[in-house]
C-alpha cells in the first residue's frame, strides 16, 4: 500500500475537526461551518503532502495540471451549452 494512503483516511478527519477549531478561534468566516472546516481539511492535508511528500511533486504535479485542465473545459462545455 502506498504510504500517502495510510494517512488519508485518520488525515482528513483530523484536519477537519482541527479546521472547526481554527474557525472557532480565528475570526469565523460567514459560510457554513462544515464547509470552512472541509476547507481547512483540504489546506493542512496538501501542505502535509508537500512537506512530507515532497520527492512526488513532478510526478503529481502534471497529473493534476491535467485534471484541472479538464475541469475548466468541462465547465466552458457547460457554459455554453
Amino acid at each position: 500500500m502506498l504510504p500517502i494512503l495510510r494517512y488519508y483516511e485518520l488525515a482528513t478527519v483530523l484536519y477537519h475537526e482541527i479546521g472547526h477549531h481554527i474557525h472557532a478561534v480565528h475570526g469565523p468566516v460567514f459560510e457554513g461551518k462544515e464547509e470552512v472546516a472541509e476547507d481547512w481539511s483540504k489546506k493542512l492535508f496538501g501542505r502535509f503532502c508537500r512537506l512530507r511528500y515532497w520527492y512526488l511533486r513532478p510526478f503529481v504535479y502534471p497529473i493534476w495540471l491535467l485534471i484541472e485542465l479538464g475541469r475548466r473545459i468541462k465547465r466552458k462545455i457547460r457554459l455554453h451549452a
